[in-house]
């Protein structure tokens, strides 16, 4: 009969376990860690809001809430003074449905009450579109930058595959990117929006979009565009992806991917709305 050591054999368990177990300690502090890092971020974009709140510049103040909310959605009091900045800014539609968000969170007694008169403010005033006398035709400047601000937010990181074949020898290679937008803000005074996005292992690329000076929006499909580029290699990309490129008169390009064919299609006609607010265009709805 073989004797067992004792501690060889609780040694062998506890390896065994740590092989087992370290993975998951690992992916929990990495996500404890990635939580920490939104909090922190979160919490600073809204100290920057509290900054320019005190300096009355709502505009820098909105741009801040809007990025303090993509990473605490669930915070009543953030939806809360993100309504207050777009009442400030000229956009009450998007000021009530901040509003009715934070109300449904659940906010404390004072702000709760201070919400419920302001929505009762918003809802007895007049439409923003109209003025007395005159038809709307189409969203403000300041609306329009909003929405695609709100929407080029939402979009986050993209992950795709892209899928190369030999049309010779059906040799297939694929490459696996990523890319992200974040940070984007708004200036409407100035029509011009910025826009920071980076592809994976690559710095980020910062865009001031000057909207008086593009001087063409075009939008596509990345698969159909790589499929143009020769006959031997056929490409797929998966899921699809989808670009606008706004060009300046400058010669300067500033391009941006989606996976939804839909808002690409939306995104496309709120930046030429707004194009042509700053060109002072005749307004169209988007």
């Amino acid at each position: 009969m073989i004797a067992l050591n004792p501690f060889s054999f609780k040694k062998q368990h506890f390896v065994a376990w740590v092989l087992v177990a370290l993975p998951l300690l690992i992916a929990n502090s990495a996500a404890r860690a990635q939580s920490t890092d939104a909090t922190a971020q979160e919490k600073q974009h809204a100290q920057n809001a509290a900054a320019a709140i005190n300096r009355d510049d709502w505009q820098a103040a909105k741009n801040e809430l809007v990025q303090a909310v993509k990473l605490a959605p669930s915070n009543a009091v953030l939806h809360y003074e993100l309504a207050l900045a777009y009442f400030h800014t000229g956009l009450p539609r998007s000021a009530r449905v901040e509003l009715d968000k934070a109300l449904q969170l659940g906010l404390p007694a004072d702000q709760s009450r201070a919400a419920q008169e302001l929505k009762e403010q918003l809802n007895t005033a007049p439409s923003e579109h109209k003025s007395a006398g005159s038809s709307w035709q189409g969203p403000s400047l300041d609306e329009t930058l909003n929405f695609i601000q709100a929407k080029l937010s939402g979009i986050g990181k993209l992950s795709y595959d892209s899928i190369a074949t030999s049309n010779e020898t059906n040799y297939t290679v694929t490459n696996r990117l990523s890319y992200e937008i974040y940070d984007v803000a708004a200036f409407p005074k100035e029509c011009r929006i910025s826009i920071n996005s980076r592809w994976a292992n690559e710095e980020k690329r910062q865009d001031e979009v000057m909207l008086g000076d593009v001087s063409s929006i075009k939008s596509g499909s990345l698969q159909e565009d790589l499929n143009t580029v020769g006959q031997k290699l056929s490409f797929h990309v998966y899921p699809p992806i989808f670009y606008i490129v706004i060009n300046t008169s400058h010669t300067k390009q500033t391009a941006i991917h989606l996976d939804d064919e839909g808002l690409t299609s939306r995104l496309v006609k709120a930046f030429q709305h707004a194009v042509d607010l700053c060109k002072k265009k005749k307004d169209e709805p988007f």
